[in-house]
């Protein structure tokens, strides 16, 4: 006799160590629904399931709980996407502490080099050729980190890289731009 394969109404037997006999270890895997994995109904469920044949057993502190795949599979889903939502925000506050440090680190190359940046600023260097240090660094990491997301071939390295570099450069173009007048008069106020 041949058991079918599928069923509308599956109930999912979740077991712990504590609650488990040789012959359930036995017989964790089960081709079909042909196993013990299942209740035909309601009426059968609550024959086997009752307080007095658990506490036969030493189950009843167990406390086991059926319920039916759709409701299970619901749950793992709602869990799935909190923690895509918990990894999605630990990577935005990753994304924000690195921009962060980039700009720190071209605060304090300005700061070493004040002098020296405002001289070439005045004899018209552009800004590409005044921070060719931090910009190539910049771009090092980022090919670097590109280089490595392709060798573990990760789907989500290769899209997000990208952009946080873009992100990396337009912050520092844009601190670069804003403070490039500013530098060059204090200065020559400061003499």
């Amino acid at each position: 006799m041949k058991e079918p394969y599928q069923i509308r109404n599956p109930v999912i037997y979740l077991v712990v160590p504590k609650n488990m006999t040789y012959v359930e270890i036995g017989g964790i895997f089960a081709s079909g629904m042909n196993g013990y994995l299942k209740f035909a109904d309601q009426k059968t469920r609550e024959r086997y399931t009752n307080k007095a044949l658990l506490a036969r057993f030493n189950l009843s502190d167990n406390k086991p709980n059926f319920v039916s795949v759709s409701s299970y599979i619901d749950r793992l889903q709602k869990s799935l996407w909190q923690t895509v939502i918990m990894f999605g925000a630990a990577l935005a506050i990753l994304v924000v502490l690195l921009l962060l440090l980039v700009l720190i680190l071209v605060m304090i190359y300005k700061q070493l080099n004040r002098e020296k940046i405002a001289v070439k600023k005045f004899l018209g260097f552009s800004p590409r050729q005044l921070y060719a240090l931090p910009l190539g660094v910049i771009f090092l990491t980022g090919a670097g980190q590109l280089f490595a997301a392709g060798l573990l071939r990760s789907k989500v390295g290769l899209f997000v890289l990208p952009l946080i570099c873009l992100l990396q450069l337009s912050l520092f173009y844009l601190y670069v731009i804003k403070d490039s007048f500013n530098d060059v008069v204090e200065l020559f106020k400061g003499e």
